[in-house]
């Protein structure tokens, strides 16, 4: 509990940090950098990082290699560095950190390709993302970020295994949706204050686990009726709204779907120093 009310405090701070860093960063001209990756020749997989502070970000699955793209901005000190070895690749960009304000650019569009399995790591600070995964072929994704607006979007399934989905974010608000999709075996949040949208559409292709951890936020859980998913809430959840077609067993949510065994299923886990959770069927 301690680490969740810590971790609110720091980004409160961070927020007003990264006002006066901006207020100090020299606009230039606008500077467009193209981004190219090719396939790695001789690999089966490849690892993706992408490193960046305040930006506005756009990535879908409509690559024909392995990354493509641009990336625009005009303050000083934001080139982008894109390092190639073998198969791992980092996009690292530098500069000032502050919120993205009136008259500052940097703006990322990004596309993945789907012809090579890939892991893919993001640090980020305070930047705005709408993240179009579906249908890239994930092993791993690692998402750390201050406080954001995010979408990450699975609008068709992964090919691949997801092994781990692991998010790691301070205030803001992010919405995760069609993450059955995502063909994840585990997925593991763990945030400050803000609100969060997690919303299990799509096809679940194998059994998963998911451990969210959140300071004062405010929660939206979304399930088919047909996912069998149990719902075990911990912590200091303040109020718990639950649609009508969930069971209650022993203090948990399920679906009616849910049996314990035999078709694939969720077991999730929700525990708030404080906040509200909102459990919807759909």
């Amino acid at each position: 509990m301690k680490k969740q009310v810590l971790r609110v405090a720091v980004s409160i701070v961070i927020m007003a940090a990264l006002v006066v860093t901006l207020a100090c960063a020299r606009n230039i001209e606008p500077q467009k950098v193209p981004i190219f990756v090719p396939y790695p020749e001789g690999f089966t997989d490849a690892s993706i990082t992408l490193e960046f502070g305040a930006a506005n970000i756009y990535v879908d699955a409509t690559g024909t290699d392995l990354i493509e793209g641009n990336i625009t901005y005009n303050t000083e000190g934001r080139h982008p560095a894109v390092v190639v070895n073998d198969n791992l690749v980092s996009i690292v960009q530098g500069g000032p950190s502050g919120i993205i304000t009136g008259g500052t650019i940097n703006n990322w569009v990004l596309h993945f390709g789907t012809e090579m399995p890939f892991s893919l790591e993001i640090t980020a600070g305070a930047y705005s993302g709408d993240w179009e995964l579906g249908g890239l072929p994930l092993t791993a994704l690692s998402i750390n970020e201050g406080a954001a607006s995010s979408t990450y979007s699975f609008s068709s399934a992964n090919p691949e295994v997801m092994s781990k989905l692991d998010i790691d974010t301070g205030a803001g608000s992010m919405e995760l949706l069609d993450l059955a999709n995502a063909n994840f075996d585990s997925l593991s949040y763990d945030g400050g204050a803000g609100s969060l949208t997690v919303d299990f559409g799509g096809e679940l292709m194998r059994d998963g686990v998911v451990d969210i951890n959140a300071g004062a936020c405010s929660i939206i859980l979304i399930v088919p009726e047909d996912t069998p998913a149990r719902i075990h809430i911990g912590g200091g959840v303040s109020n718990i709204e639950a649609d009508e077609g969930f069971e209650q067993l022993d203090g948990d949510y399920l679906t009616t779907s849910w049996t314990g065994h035999g078709e694939p299923e969720l077991e999730i886990e929700v525990t708030l120093v404080a906040g509200s959770l909102t459990l919807e069927l759909e």
